[in-house]
């Protein structure tokens, strides 16, 4: 089906005349024209202003007349939908709106919902028919994360050669859990629910469970993000298992000098550093700008001085620069307990560290 194909979901409404009396019983008012309510399933005059807001708000509903060839005399305020184009899907902004479309218009006649039902498992009470204890939830994820399959192109053997602690097995098993959620692509089983419409007949339509989005065909497999959350235990030995992770799966090392041109003579305009300061010895003009700030404020952390220099308000509009570092985002009491473990766990002189202690004290960081 196309974007082109609508469908008329119900009559609303029977136009009347212009010099109705509005106070009329099961008459309501839209685009300056008088209809009496016909549509029913339970549906009260009091709902009918929603209806009309929601019909305004979602793209794929639209209210317009209609005749029918057995009584052409008569003019129907009608419901259409159209199914959605993909650049139009994902907006959740509208989920509340389509839910009480779907509500009205149309009628469930079966539900895949894997999420949901998982949910209601967990929450089951035990044999004796009291809930589960934290205890008891704990041991279903541990047998439930040993039932997992991981695949096969996760390594046996993850112990690197720069890593200096001799791995457990508890330990092993976390990093190949780890590198399967980095490396190996997962979807989820698609989640909808299959509706009918009575005035529809012969059709057959698919809910999103998420937006509520109405959709002419099953919808794809849901991919998972990668990554996840590694929740073990204190004293586990967590930090030696991110750092396996880390030096089994680095990424390409980007190659920033392929990414900048020659330098560009530009207009220097006057001092506008971050520090504030006014002094214009030893500064350095942004290659889009113009501006000038100081080199000892902007350049900090640089080894050398770039060839393309970009000021921190232009980076702004630049696009995002692609990096193969792994950022550690902790409480500032453990900071350096990070950066201790590291030094102390890996034994690779190519493996840096740098931490940054905030604009205030590290500066301006030019990606």
């Amino acid at each position: 089906m196309t974007d082109a194909i609508e469908f008329c979901l119900a009559d609303i409404g029977l136009l009347l005349p212009e010099d109705t009396d509005p106070k009329t019983k099961g008459v309501f008012r839209h685009e300056k024209r008088f209809y009496r309510l016909i549509f029913e399933r339970g549906f009260l005059m009091h709902q009918v202003p929603a209806l009309l807001r929601d019909v305004k708000r979602l793209p794929e509903y639209s209210l317009r007349w209609r005749t029918d060839a057995s009584d052409e005399a008569s003019v129907f305020l009608s419901l259409f939908m159209r199914f959605l184009r993909p650049e139009e899907l994902g907006d959740f902004g509208c989920r509340m709106q389509r839910q009480r479309m779907v509500a009205l218009f149309f009628r469930e006649l079966e539900r895949r919902d894997f999420v949901r039902m998982g949910e209601l498992q967990l929450r089951e009470p035990t044999g004796d028919g009291e809930p589960l204890s934290v205890n008891e939830f704990y041991e279903r994820l541990r047998v439930g994360h040993e039932g997992e399959v991981l695949d096969g192109s996760v390594p046996e053997d993850v112990a690197h050669g720069s890593l200096r602690p001799t791995l457990r097995p508890y330990q092993v098993r976390a990093i190949r859990w780890m590198l399967d959620r980095e490396t190996v692509p997962k979807v989820l089983p698609a989640q909808y629910a299959r509706l009918g419409c009575l005035n529809v007949e012969g059709e057959e339509f698919y809910m999103n469970l998420d937006s509520f989005e109405v959709l002419a065909e099953v919808p794809g497999e849901i991919p998972v993000p990668p990554g996840g959350i590694l929740a073990d235990e204190m004293g586990m030995g967590k930090t030696v298992e991110m750092l396996g992770l880390m030096l089994l799966n680095r990424n390409r090392k980007r190659k920033f000098e392929e990414e900048v041109g020659p330098r560009v003579a530009v207009a220097v305009k006057e001092l506008k550093c971050i520090c504030i300061r006014s002094n214009v010895k030893d500064t350095i003009s942004c290659q889009k700008c113009g501006q000038r700030q100081h080199k000892k404020c902007v350049l900090k952390n640089c080894e050398e001085e770039p060839i393309r220099y970009i000021c921190p308000e232009c980076w702004r509009s630049e696009a995002l620069v692609e990096s193969s570092t792994t950022i550690i985002v902790s409480p500032v009491s453990i900071k350096m307990q990070w950066a201790s473990e590291i030094r102390k766990h890996i034994a690779d002189s190519s493996f840096k560290i740098f931490i940054y202690e905030g604009v205030a004290e590290s500066g301006w960081i030019s990606p």
